[in-house]
C-alpha cells in the first residue's frame, strides 16, 4: 500500500479556474513511499540524454508555460486543445520557483463535481493499490458561474506516482470523500500528456516563458478582408454547416458571442482558427463555432483578379438555442 501526507500547494490556472501554486519551502519526500522507506532520488538530470534542438522544440510545442508574477513560480503543463469539452482531466505539472527549486505534482480538473471535498486519492495500477491522503489544508479551487462548475486541485511532490501512472498498462483512479466517489480510467489521451512533462523533468535547465501570439501569423502575401483592389471571400451556402448549440447550455437562457479569426486560403478552404473573443461561461460556444467553421468552404478572395489568402473575421452569436453569423 502506498501513501503519505504532503504539504499544501496553491492552485494552477486552467481556463476559468485558478492554478494551484506551490509555496517555496523545505523539500518534501516524494509521495507514494511505503512506510519505513527513504524517499527516492528526485531525478538524475545529469544522466538524462540531451535532446537535439529540433526534438526539444517539438517537445515544447506540447507544453504550456505560464509564469505567475505574484508567486514567482513558472508552471509547465501539457498543452490541451483549446475549448475541448471534458468532465475529468488528470495530468502532471511542474512548478519552478524563481529561487531555483522545482517540484512535480498531479493536477486534477473536474467539471460539475459532487458535493463535499475529496479526502484521499486511491488508485489501482496494474493490480497494485495506492492510497494518497488529501489533507484538509489542501487548497481546492471551485469556480461557479456560466454553464458548469469547475474544481481544480493539485497534489504536489508526486514523482513516484506520476512515473507509475505513465508506465502502467491499466490504471483506475478514484477521488474518495465526495458525496459519491469520482472514478476515472486513465485513457490513451491521458497518458499522451505524461511523457512530455516527464521528459522536461529530466532537463538540467527548464525553458523560459515565451510569449504566445494571440493571433494567427500572417501567411506570405496574405491580404485582409476589404483590402484595396481585392474582393472578400464568399461562403458557399451548401457548405455552411450551422454551429451546434451546446447541450450543456440548453435551457439556461445563456447568450454567447464568439469572434474568430482565420485565413481563407486561395483554394477556398479554412486555415488555422484563433478565438479573438470568447463567449466565456464554459458553455462550449467556442468549440461549437470552431467545429462548424472548419467545415465551411468559400469562393476565395482575389487581388487584381487572382485568388489570394485572405485574413477573415467571423462573428457568431448564439442566442437561446440558435445562432446567427455576422459577416466577416
Amino acid at each position: 500500500m502506498r501513501g503519505r501526507e504532503r504539504s499544501p500547494i496553491l492552485p494552477a490556472v486552467l481556463t476559468w479556474s485558478v492554478m494551484i501554486t506551490a509555496s517555496p519551502g523545505a523539500s518534501v519526500p516524494d509521495a507514494g513511499t511505503a512506510a519505513g522507506e527513504s524517499a527516492p532520488e528526485s531525478r538524475d538530470r545529469a544522466a538524462a540524454a540531451p535532446l537535439a534542438d529540433d526534438a526539444r522544440a517539438a517537445q515544447m510545442e506540447r507544453i504550456k508555460v505560464v509564469r505567475e508574477k505574484e508567486t514567482q513560480i513558472t508552471w509547465y503543463s501539457p498543452r490541451f486543445e483549446p475549448y475541448s469539452s471534458f468532465d475529468f482531466r488528470v495530468y502532471p505539472i511542474i512548478g519552478l520557483g524563481d529561487q531555483g527549486w522545482r517540484k512535480i505534482g498531479l493536477q486534477f480538473v473536474l467539471k460539475d463535481p459532487p458535493r463535499g471535498r475529496p479526502q484521499s486519492l486511491r488508485a489501482v495500477l496494474d493490480g497494485e493499490p495506492w492510497i494518497i491522503p488529501i489533507p484538509d489544508s489542501t487548497d481546492i479551487d471551485t469556480h461557479e458561474g456560466g454553464c458548469r462548475v469547475t474544481q481544480t486541485l493539485l497534489l504536489q511532490n508526486q514523482e513516484s506516482f506520476v512515473r507509475a501512472l505513465a508506465a502502467s498498462r491499466e490504471a483506475e483512479i478514484s477521488l474518495v470523500g465526495y458525496g459519491r466517489t469520482v472514478r476515472h480510467t486513465l485513457s490513451l489521451e491521458d497518458r499522451d500528456h505524461f511523457q512530455p512533462i516527464l521528459t522536461l523533468w529530466t532537463m538540467e535547465t527548464l525553458p523560459a516563458v515565451k510569449e504566445e501570439p494571440s493571433r494567427i501569423p500572417p501567411p506570405p502575401d496574405a491580404g485582409h478582408a476589404g483590402m484595396e483592389g481585392g474582393t472578400n471571400p464568399e461562403i458557399m451556402p451548401e457548405t455552411k454547416v450551422q454551429p451546434e448549440f451546446p447541450r450543456i447550455a440548453e435551457g439556461k437562457n445563456v447568450l454567447g458571442r464568439v469572434v474568430l479569426q482565420t485565413v481563407v486560403r486561395r483554394d477556398g478552404t479554412v486555415g488555422d482558427i484563433a478565438v479573438l473573443q470568447e463567449a466565456g461561461g464554459d458553455c462550449g460556444f467556442e468549440a461549437a463555432a470552431i467545429d462548424a467553421v472548419r467545415q465551411w468552404r468559400y469562393k476565395p478572395g482575389t487581388r487584381n483578379g487572382e485568388p489570394v489568402d485572405v485574413y477573415f473575421t467571423i462573428v457568431i452569436d448564439f442566442t437561446y438555442g440558435h445562432y446567427r453569423m455576422a459577416p466577416g
